[in-house]
């Protein structure tokens, strides 16, 4: 005979209340991990710089990772922005006149050790005429947005010149290896929700300055990144000062010592997506002059990122905060590979 058995509902209650109680307290701290922190532990920053070709030669680093790659691993990036720029706002006895675009593709390798990671920057450079200001103007007329005089003078062509204290012009094509950078990063703290690292750089003169591939010059630059995840976003901070050696390009107009500071925030989308924002400005990168390509910049980027553990893609627009001070408008597209 089979006999039936019931439980009392309470009794039912009771047990269903402890088993749902150890249900969550063994997923809450995975579940309020992915919250916090992404499915992975995310980097708010865009490794942009300002592409301005009185800007570039200086050698101020893109933000980088507060991440350290760990010891015996690597990881590999490469990213290509055009730019371009455009100001013919000059004085006489100060007058910079920039008409074209700058093609920069740069690879980045990374190499970590026990406490420290190398570094290597590899840009190469293409100044042209372009192909976008026949699209910026349309821009502009959509929007309702001063075209600064650019239908009044030639499409897609390069005049890069600069006349006061000193002199330097560009009007052809030219391609060729920018100044290379050698860093050495060590980390200060490091945990799941922050990083802090600290970074010195040595950039070589391997650029032509003739070419405006770079500045004919050494310089030396430390500084900090420091990483912050909270709830669906994260931030980024970067900031340090740049020693330049005499300039190749406007030898009498060397400012010797640039400060940089990068500020950047990204929200997590859905999954693997983030929406990044991010600021770049730095202090004026030569001196005897007021024109704002000479002076102190302010650039403005927007990008989407999506990345798991062994890739990140990107891709951003950027724009000058303070006209002139940086190419009118930019867009990069760039990957990191780091093989688990």
């Amino acid at each position: 005979m089979h006999v039936a058995r019931t439980l009392p509902s309470s009794k039912l209650a009771t047990i269903l209340r402890k088993c749902a109680a150890k249900v969550i307290y063994c997923t809450t701290p995975s579940l309020l991990a992915l919250t916090l922190l992404g499915s992975h532990p995310a980097a708010a920053y865009l490794p942009v710089r300002n592409q301005s070709p009185l800007t570039l030669p200086a050698g101020i680093p893109s933000m980088s990772d507060a991440y350290r790659v760990p010891a015996n691993q690597q990881r590999y990036a490469v990213r290509t922005t055009v730019s371009n720029n455009w100001y013919v706002k000059g004085t006489p006895g100060d007058d910079p006149y920039l008409d074209g675009e700058t093609l920069t593709t740069e690879a980045r390798f990374e190499f970590g050790f026990d406490q420290w990671a190398l570094i290597l920057d590899v840009p190469y450079l293409y100044h042209n005429g372009g192909f976008l200001d026949g699209f910026i103007e349309e821009y502009h007329s959509w929007f309702g947005l001063p075209n600064g005089s650019r239908d009044e003078f030639p499409k897609n062509r390069l005049d890069f010149r600069y006349n006061g204290r000193d002199s330097a012009e560009l009007n052809k094509d030219t391609n060729g290896f920018g100044d290379l950078r050698v860093s050495g990063a060590y980390t200060l703290a490091q945990s799941a929700t922050s990083a802090h690292l600290v970074t010195a750089q040595l950039k070589l003169n391997t650029g032509n300055s003739n070419d405006w591939l770079g500045s004919g010059g050494l310089s030396f630059g430390g500084y900090l990144t420091h990483h912050w995840n909270y709830w669906r976003m994260s931030t980024d901070l970067q900031y340090g000062l740049l020693w330049q050696q005499r300039s190749n390009l406007l030898p009498n107009q060397t400012q010797q010592l640039i400060g940089f500071l990068s500020l950047a925030f990204d929200f997590r989308l859905w999954g693997q997506w983030y929406a990044v924002a991010q600021y770049d400005g730095n202090t004026p990168t030569w001196t005897h002059s007021k024109q704002p390509p000479l002076r102190d910049a302010h650039m403005g980027t927007l990008g989407v990122r999506w990345q798991n553990k062994t890739w990140r893609i990107h891709g951003a627009v950027l724009e000058d905060l303070k006209v002139g001070s940086a190419p009118d408008v930019g867009f990069q597209l760039g990957f990191t590979y780091a093989p688990q």
